[in-house]
């Protein structure tokens, strides 16, 4: 076989050619529509895929170019110190991208050399990109490593004054150079000159000047900038100036404002740090530090990254340096390194400084080691090296937290940055006080204003600009109405609302009508506060009419649920770069951890990377020390195994640099030893052609080359998760901490490196001369370099990932701002808006509502304000809180810092409204507010109602406590402990009076009393009780407000309560009741004369508010008793008087016996006594009157099921279960069940099996009651076709089809199973999936085909050759060889020949056309010139661009100066042409004739004037009129005064402009300050003149006949008589009388009452005292009504008694006589009995007689008699219970005289005789004579016949089967007989019989089936395996 095999293969290889292209032409035919689109696609994809792969290697070699240019710009700046000046020069000229070069230089290790040489010497040429260097973080990384090195070393270095000179002399340097790129940079922060000990640098520091020699326009700043030298603690950047009011622009004013701000916050801080570096952290001054907290020991934890900011998990210790024990900080409540705050870390040394922000504290702090604390923080700058980082934790590292947050202030500071423009600049920067209305009322000025409160908006339409508005339907007042008005009409409008005037209302309407009528604009009203309290309130106000749809809230501090549903949270998918994002991330993951290990060994390559001059060196002596010619060439290879042998070196044994000078070339250096080690060195010989190798590169080189991410995927898996690495990072953070570096081995020895420098560069010495550990010093220099480029590297990919950052933000922004644009209503806080400036400075809103505006600094507006901004309305109160800033000194030395814009702007006459009706405060509260608004601050009519509202258990709802407790003084805060425990002690007093917590409020104005209270409240279980300071408080009201003064000293200081602002806030927050706790005669001589506080205590002295105590009040009897001191609350605990309660307890006719308590509700359910009403049931209640009544006897209860039992009355018998036993016979199934009796609703059918046979044979197996039906268990009847295969129905249906596999052979020749059901249709249908094994046309046999049996086989690829058209010959696909509609391309070199005759070489493939002929041929232009042009050219159009030397039509000999083939240029021949009016004028040749036209004489013109006034005309010739005259003459005016004119002005009428100089009609000689043409003013003459009310006014002259209004103080007499000082003016109305007079009243009572409310006492005085009236019935017992009460005395309690209907006596209240009672007597029955029995009755009067128990005769319904108690005579349900015992005497129904054996209440038994009873069936059955003939089984056999025609062979009374009689079936194709049963013989059925047959080879026989004789013929493996041949 295998011999056959090898000949086939041979002769297949050998067909001749002819026959391989018939082949090819065959199948070329049958797979041309196949293949061709598939070739298609292939050759599109092979396309794109070279157009890749091209891309590619243009990007690489475009990154090799990169690299090879940045390299060679290392190399020149490596050694600009060396070159001359002009030449370093020129070559930075040359460089296009400069910027990015020094961005990507890489520290060396003469790059500080580098650095200063191009800074000092070249710093005029290239000033102008100086900040070029400043701009990459390697020059900062030198110079902080410089400066380190010079503190480390100070000892020992030799020259460190001199190097500290040249140190500074570099910074101011660069000062000099560019302020403004010198200020951008963090270089400032590197230079350090504490901790110098050299004598000299005290002449270093006197040499710096810090101060700046200009300001510039702008000083914003990139990060907190620090200089802490001592005594000089100036800011370098950023200097705070005050802001003039002239020359005022926008940028003086951001930059004011940015300055500010960063001052504010960063002034303690600096001051602290400056403190701490000064006198260390033993002796700390506390004054300087006490806004900052301490902590040391910091360990690096964690580094983790997310898409925004790397953050550092640390952990620290509690400061404990200077000997204070470690406090123990409850972390659930404490502010300590809160999220948000500004942190420092440095060292004890206090460089550097690093600062970050808190970005979380761990939850678990009380789980750590006591002292210890975990945080996580991000930089505050992203320029931060991550080198000085690293660095400090080698050191004493401490931690310092500022208090406070700085992410706001970052907001604010980042949002100023980036204004360019103000909106309203005109107002808001140039102060000017012209307002217009906004710009989009130009669209449309008719408004739809509705002001009414109603859910639907209806109004009128009208112009809003007019001044009068239509009278519109409203409940708002004049000032209200003003402020609407001037919101809608002024661009910018102020609105000043006093406490409780409703401004946040009328802002809230205001933006109700903008939404309204602006509903179809396009841009979002924005709706700005200052917290997000007042945000939510003014919110709430207005989706009560805008749909929560239409209004978004920014940020997430929301507390209100609905609120909730309008944040925006928009995180869509965008188009981003997550791919290259995340590989940034795994890059800076790489360099942390590399920077963590510091385990850099340095190799060949290193050195020559970081010093290559070195590199060099070695090579150079290497080669002259071994005198090998120049001319000898080592590869790169053997150069690194030659520096690597430097490196190990390690011969010499001295140990000091100036030993090892004299040491001999045979003693650093031995060739034999070198040439053992490297065998390569042993065949050096001279050659210039050696391959150079590559060696291993570094990630950072690498990088560069993986284009795709296909490339970097096999670049070992290192992107094969590309993302943070924070496994390796944390593995490489426990080797960092686990190795505790001294901070001398981060950083070489400096002096030495500087000798081996000299040596090896300077003096030129042999680097094999130096000892073992020189190389040492030079290996950790090399070390420090890496790591220096590393932290390089490090800034540079942050800054890459800040940038991308930046763009996601910016992505997720701008779907964001899409959502807020189709808003109408958009709020968010000021601090909101500065955070997200840059996405709401896109968003299209013009209108802008700050509430609060005037607590807002001017520096957060300005901040704020977006640039599309036309409309802004500020809400406010300026004489309410002010803004104040951080620093309280600042604020002190800025007299107007806490100026607001809108204080600013109210006073420069800005259209504001001030509104003035109040519907907050109880008058008397309004009076002490009215000191400071005067009497435009009215009260509402809706007030009168609330100054009715008396407070429970007090006298008075308005005291101001005047105590003389001392204040304790506090680091930061006042606070007076007796003053907050007499606080405390009446607010739980106030609580018990029944008050809510949430109803009190207590205002404190110093922080330390407001932690006292609150945790004084919070220990005592009072935790809902507001304790706010009064700052805090501004925009909130509560009924009751309690204030603590606190302050209390000897040194007269009032400190913050001073402020008018705060005491107008904390007074004005009560509606109810206020009470002020503090030392008023301490205040008020501690106050100004004339202060508002003054003003305050007279008043409160004056209407008796002024007290040392205060009044506790009964609530039930009105009784007093005073409190002084804390402890006296307890002393009316819990009672308020001697007196009993006696209040009537609701709706039950008790007394409270209880002494006076405060409740004055008296509810039933505190009830104490027994309860006496008698219940439905005719019992009477045995429990107490509160609780709920209920009978407890027990009664016989009857239930549904006539059995009884035994239960409380009043059960419902529907919710009782009888639990008696009873049993049931079914009467169908005859099945007996026994059963609770609730259950017999789960047993009314028979539960049991039901086990009747079926038709079928099965047994039931359903329950009892349920029809047994169709028969559901498997069926096991026998398939026609005979297989045992299961059938899947149940037995009452038709069998399944049978899935039995049938074995089938298919036309191919393969067989395979199909199921017998449908076997036929499924060979019919099926293709055969098997591989092909037919035979290939084309001969090739050992192509195999790869398709299924049923395709068409596949291509045949054999080899073969093919001539094509060009003679040339292809292999080509046995398939493709006779495809006529392919053509195959010929890819051979073209030689055809070209049809312009060149023999020019075609540069094409055969089958491309010919490439273009570049043979330079000559043509000949139009114009006459010829050109050389390229042959394949020759027929396209060219242009001259020979000079054109056509002739000019003008003929003048002008050459023209334009090309051949355009138009000649202009001729500009001068010509000089005479002018009609004589005058010369020169023209140019082209524009002649048309400049003649259009010419006009401009010369002077020179005719004479009519006046004959020889002054010069200044018109010109072309006018042809003279101009006026201006010769100067004299007139005289109608007043006679001489003014002197112009001629040309002689006939006009003048104004005469001399001073007036007329006499006064009154005569007085009072100069007139008017012209002459002017009325004279007003006479200013002073005069006395009395007024009616007696006194004299000096008032002006012309005033003397105008009313003048009295402004004295008054001093009329009252008319009550009384001499209480009025406190109004003259001209006013007196104030009421306030003295207090004895006045009583119709109700007998006596009360104090003021003069001024005595009318109001006659009228309608409601007396409060304890009613004294009489009472009709007589008896004397007290009245607890209150007098004013028009209701009748309360119900008199006095006891009477009733008589009842059965004659016994029941005692009442003598309030109840009247009532009519159905009072149940409750004492003994005596009634006599209706069946005259004398049995006694046990019951109550009230109650029914009990039954008699008396035994009585009856006569039974059987006819026997009984015996049964009198009650149950009557009792027919008794009657029918009733059971006789006596023997049965019945007789039965059926007639048969069979004795009953059962008693005579029961059931007879059943007739036991026999007899015959004929069945249904027809069959007769022997039975008892009561048994059912239906339920007998009868047990004869069936009779009933078949339809085959058989008997039925069942019992009779059960089903008919199938029949199962055996008869014979004949197969009429065989013959065959077959035993079948009677009902099988409708079936199918196959002969089975063994039947021998002949096998295919006719010999053999075998045994089958008979029915498969048909089916296939028997393969003979026998004749097979002898190698048959005729299969």
């Amino acid at each position: 076989m295998y011999y056959y095999e090898e000949k086939r293969k041979k002769d297949e290889i050998y067909i001749p050619k002819q026959n391989q292209k018939v082949q090819y032409q065959e199948q070329q035919k049958f797979y041309q529509s196949n293949q061709q689109p598939q070739q298609v696609q292939r050759n599109t994809q092979q396309r794109e895929q070279r157009k890749m792969e091209q891309k590619k290697i243009e990007r690489k070699n475009e990154k090799q170019i990169q690299k090879l240019k940045k390299e060679q710009f290392n190399l020149f700046f490596q050694t600009i110190s060396d070159k001359d000046q002009n030449k370093v020069i020129q070559e930075l000229y040359n460089q296009n991208n400069l910027k990015d070069l020094f961005f990507n230089l890489r520290i060396c290790a003469n790059s500080y050399d580098s650095y200063t040489s191009l800074i000092k010497n070249l710093r005029q040429a290239y000033k102008q990109d100086f900040n070029v260097i400043l701009s990459g973080s390697n020059f900062n990384t030198i110079i902080f490593e410089r400066c380190t090195l010079l503190q480390l070393y100070q000892n020992s270095i030799e020259d460190l004054d001199q190097k500290l000179i040249d140190l500074y002399h570099l910074f101011f340097t660069m000062k000099d150079l560019d302020y403004q790129a010198l200020k951008e940079s963090s270089i400032a922060s590197k230079y350090i000159t504490q901790s110098f000990k050299v004598k000299q640098v005290q002449y270093v520091i006197n040499l710096i000047n810090f101060q700046i020699k200009y300001t510039p326009p702008t000083n914003f700043q990139n990060a907190l900038e620090f200089f802490p030298n001592p005594g000089m603690h100036s800011q370098l950047f950023g200097k705070l100036e005050i802001l003039s009011k002239e020359n005022k622009n926008v940028d003086r004013y951001i930059d004011y404002h940015f300055n500010l701000l960063r001052e504010d916050y960063i002034l303690e801080f600096k001051e602290a740090i400056i403190s701490l570096n000064e006198l260390g952290f033993e002796n700390i001054d506390k004054s300087k530090t006490s806004q900052i907290k301490l902590y040391h020991d910091i360990e690096l934890l964690q580094v983790n990254m997310n898409n925004f900011e790397i953050m550092w998990k640390i952990q620290v210790k509690q400061f404990n340096f200077d000997g204070k024990g470690m406090k123990k900080i409850n972390w659930e409540k404490s502010n300590i390194l809160m999220p948000g705050s500004l942190i420092c870390l440095t060292n004890i040394e206090c460089y550097p400084l690093i600062f970050g922000v808190i970005t979380k504290r761990d939850k678990y702090q009380s789980e750590y080691e006591y002292g210890l604390i975990q945080l996580e923080f991000s930089f505050i700058d992203p320029n931060t090296s991550i080198m000085q980082f690293l660095n400090l934790f080698s050191q004493k590292t401490i931690l310092i937290q500022f208090d406070g947050l700085v992410e706001p202030i970052h907001y604010y500071l980042q949002a100023l940055k980036s204004k360019t423009s103000l909106p309203f600049q005109n107002i808001i920067v140039e102060n000017q006080n012209d307002v217009k209305y906004p710009e989009y009322l130009n669209n449309k000025q008719k408004f739809e204003i509705d002001l009414s409160k109603n859910d639907q908006y209806r109004g009128y339409i009208f112009n809003i600009l007019n001044p009068i508005w239509p009278e519109l339907n409203s409940t708002l007042d004049g000032s209200q109405l003003n402020a609407i008005k001037i919101m809608l009409q002024k661009q910018v409008a102020l609105i000043q609302g006093p406490p409780g005037t409703g401004k946040t209302y009328c802002g809230a309407l205001a933006v109700r009508i903008l939404y309204q009528n602006l509903l179809n604009n396009n841009f979002p009203i924005l709706i700005v506060c200052y917290t997000n309290h007042a945000l939510d309130q003014f919110l709430e106000h207005i989706i009560k009419f805008v749909p929560l749809e239409d209004v978004a809230r920014l940020g997430g501090a929301s507390k209100h649920p609905e609120l909730q549903k309008c944040q925006i949270r928009c995180r869509q998918k965008i188009d981003f770069e997550f791919q290259i994002f995340n590989k940034l991330k795994q890059k800076i993951s790489k360099v942390i951890e590399r920077m963590l290990k510091y385990d850099y060994i340095i190799r060949p390559k290193d050195i020559k990377k970081y010093w290559p001059e070195l590199y060099n060196i070695i090579i150079k002596k290497f080669i002259e020390d071994n005198n090998l010619n120049y001319e000898f060439f080592i590869n790169q290879q053997e150069q690194d195994q030659l520096v690597n042998f430097w490196i190990e070196c390690d011969n010499s044994e001295d140990d000091t640099l100036e030993n090892s000078y004299q040491d001999e070339m045979s003693k650093y250096f031995k060739m034999d030893q070198f040439y053992q080690e490297s065998e390569q060195f042993k065949h050096l010989i001279k050659s210039d052609c050696l391959q150079q190798q590559q060696f291993q590169s570094e990630d950072e080189d690498l990088n560069i080359y993986l284009d795709s991410d296909d490339e970097a995927h096999s670049y070992n898996n290192y992107y094969k998760e590309a993302n943070f690495d924070l496994i390796a990072v944390d593995n490489a953070i426990k080797q960092f901490n686990e190795k505790q570096q001294n901070f001398q081995l981060l950083h070489y020895d400096f002096q030495s490196i500087q000798k081996i420098i000299n040596y090896v560069i300077h003096q030129k010495g042999n680097p094999w001369f130096l000892n073992p550990n020189d190389i040492e010093q030079i290996l950790i220099y090399l070390e420090s370099l890496r790591y220096q480029n590393d932290s390089v590297k490090f800034s540079r990919l942050y800054q890459q990932f800040i940038d991308l950052s930046n763009n996601l933000k910016e992505l997720y922004d701008e779907n964001e701002i899409k959502i807020l644009n189709s808003m109408k209503i958009v709020g968010v806080t000021v601090t909101g808006v500065a955070k997200q400036a840059k996405k709401l400075e896109k968003l299209n809103t013009k209108i802008m509502i700050i509430e609060e505006a005037a607590e807002v600094l001017e520096s957060h507006v300005a901040s704020i304000l977006t640039k599309n901004l036309q409309h802004l309305i500020l809400i406010g109160d300026h004489q309410q809180l002010k803004p104040k800033l951080k620093n309280y000194s600042l604020q002190m030395k800025l007299k107007n810092a806490d100026v607001s814009l809108f204080e600013r702007l109210f006073f420069n006459d800005i259209p504001s409204a001030i509104l003035t009706s109040q519907r907050r405060m109880k008058s008397k509260f309004a009076d002490f507010i009215r000191l400071i608004y005067s009497n435009s601050y009215q009260d509402h009519p809706d007030i009168n109602k609330q100054n009715n509202i008396e407070i429970q258990g007090l006298e008075k709802d308005l005291v101001f406590f005047n105590h003389k407790w001392p204040e304790a003084s506090n680091e930061k805060s006042k606070e007076n402990k007796l003053e907050a425990q007499m606080i405390f002690e009446m607010v739980q007093y106030l609580c018990k009076c029944g008050y809510q917590q949430t109803q009190i409020s207590v205002l404190t104005l110093y922080l330390r009393q407001a932690q006292v209270l609150k945790s004084q409240f919070f220990k005592s279980g009072y935790n809902n009780i507001i304790v706010q300071t009064v700052d805090n408080y501004q925009g909130e009201e509560n009924d009751i407000v309690i204030i603590s003064l606190v302050r209390n000293n000897q040194n007269n200081k009032l400190g913050y309560i001073q402020i008018e602002n705060r005491i107008n806030v904390a007074l004005s927050r009560a509606r109810l009741g206020l009470y002020v706790f503090g030392n008023f005669d301490f205040i008020y001589k501690a106050s100004i004369n004339g202060s508002l506080w003054q003003k305050i205590i007279q008043l409160a002295k004056i209407k008796n508010y002024l007290n040392d105590y205060i009044n506790t009040k009964c609530i039930p009897h009105g009784n007093l008793q005073k409190i002084k001191y804390p402890e006296d609350w307890k002393k009316i605990k819990p009672f308020f008087c001697n007196k009993k309660c006696l209040k009537m307890y609701s709706n039950c006719n008790h007394l409270c016996n209880l002494d006076c308590h405060i409740s004055d509700f008296h509810s039933e359910e505190s009830c104490p006594f027994q309860c006496d009403r008698v219940m439905q049931c005719g019992h009477k209640c045995k429990l107490l009157c509160k609780d709920k009544c209920q009978c407890k006897e027990i009664i016989d209860l009857q239930l549904s099921c006539e059995h009884q039992i035994k239960t409380i009355c009043g059960t419902n018998p529907q919710t009782q279960k009888c639990l008696k036993e009873v049993q049931i016979q079914y009467p169908k199934c005859l099945h007996i069940k026994k059963f609770i009796c609730y259950q017999r609703d789960k047993y009314i059918y028979c539960q049991q099996k039901c086990e009747r046979i079926l038709n079928c044979g099965h047994t039931c197996n359903k329950i009892c009651y349920v029809d047994c039906g169709n028969c559901m268990q498997e069926c096991n009847k026998v398939r026609p076709c005979g297989h045992n295969t299961i059938c899947k129905n149940f037995c009452y249906e038709d069998c399944s089809p049978c899935d039995f596999p049938v074995q089938t052979e298919l036309d191919c020749g393969h067989t395979i199973e199909f199921p017998c059901i449908s076997q036929k249709k499924d060979q019919q249908n099926h293709k055969c999936q098997q591989n092909c094994r037919k035979k290939r046309e084309c001969g090739h046999y050992l192509q195999i085909c790869e398709n299924k049996c049923h395709e068409q086989c596949s291509p045949c690829y054999f080899p073969i050759e093919k001539q094509l058209k060009c003679s040339h010959y292809v292999i080509v696909n046995c398939f493709e060889a006779n495809n006529k509609e392919q053509e195959i391309r010929c890819i051979e070199a073209c030689q055809k020949p070209r049809q312009c005759g060149h023999d020019q070489t075609c540069l094409n493939k055969c089958y491309q056309e010919c490439s273009p002929c570049q043979v330079m041929i000559s043509k000949i232009l139009n114009c006459g010139h010829s050109i050389q042009i390229e042959c394949y050219k020759q027929n396209q159009e060219y242009q001259c661009q020979q000079i054109c030397t056509r002739k000019r039509d003008c003929n003048h000999d002008q050459q023209c100066t334009n090309l051949c083939y355009e138009q000649c240029s202009p001729c500009i021949q001068i010509i000089n042409h005479t002018l009609p009016c004589n005058h010369n004028h020169q023209f140019e040749c082209h524009s002649f004739n048309i400049s003649l036209q259009q010419f006009i004489c401009h010369e002077p013109c020179l005719l004479q004037r009519s006046c004959g006034h020889t002054s010069v005309c200044l018109s010109k010739c072309y006018e042809n009129k003279c101009s006026p005259c201006l010769q100067i003459v004299n007139k005289k005016l109608d007043c006679g005064h001489i003014i002197k004119i112009k001629c040309c002005e002689f006939q006009q009428t003048q104004i005469c402009q001399e001073p007036c100089n007329k006499i006064r009609e009154c005569g007085h000689i009072n100069l007139c300050k008017k012209l002459c043409i002017e009325p004279c003013q007003p006479c200013e003459y002073d005069v006395l003149k009395t007024l009616p009310c007696n006194h004299q006014s000096l008032v002006k002259c012309y005033q003397q006949s105008q009313p003048i209004i009295c402004k004295e103080n008054c001093i009329k007499v009252r008319d009550c008589g009384h001499y209480y000082p009025c406190t109004n003016l003259c001209f006013e109305t007196c104030t009421p009388c306030k003295s207090v007079i004895l006045q009583k009243l119709q109700c007998k009572h006596e009360i104090d009452i003021e003069c001024s409310q005595l009318s109001l006492v006659q009228l309608n005085y409601k007396c409060s005292q304890q009613c004294i009236k009489t009472r009709i019935c007589g008896h004397n017992y007290p009245c607890y009504n209150i007098c004013y009460t028009n209701n009748e005395c309360t119900p008199c309690q006095a006891n009477i008694q009733k008589d009842l209907v059965c004659g016994h006596q029941f005692q009442i209240k003598c309030f109840q006589r009247m009532q009519k009672f159905n009072i149940l007597c409750d004492k003994p029955c005596k009634k006599q009995r209706p069946c005259k029995h004398n049995i006694s009755c046990q019951n109550k009067c009230y109650e029914p007689c009990s039954p008699c128990t008396k035994l009585c005769e009856i006569v039974l319904n059987c006819g026997h008699q009984g015996v049964i108690k009198c009650f149950q005579k009557d009792d027919q349900s008794v009657l029918n219970k009733i059971q006789c015992f006596l023997p049965c005497t019945k007789k039965s129904n059926c007639g048969h005289n069979s004795n009953c054996k059962k008693q005579c209440y029961q059931k007879c038994d059943p007739c036991s005789t026999q007899v015959q009873k004929l069945l249904n069936c027809g069959h007769f059955y022997k039975a008892f004579c009561q048994q059912d003939p239906n339920t007998i089984k009868c047990q004869e056999p069936c009779k009933i016949k078949l339809n085959c025609g058989h008997p039925c062979q069942q019992i009779c009374g059960t089903p008919c089967l199938r029949c199962e009689q055996i008869i014979i079936k004949l197969f009429p194709n065989c013959s065959h007989q077959l035993e079948i049963k009677c009902y099988e013989n409708n079936q199918i059925f196959q002969c089975q019989q063994q039947i021998s047959v002949i096998k295919s080879c006719k010999n053999h026989f075998a045994q089958i089936k008979c029915c498969e004789q048909d089916q296939f013929i028997l393969e003979c493996q026998e004749c097979k395996n002898k190698n048959c041949k005729i299969f």
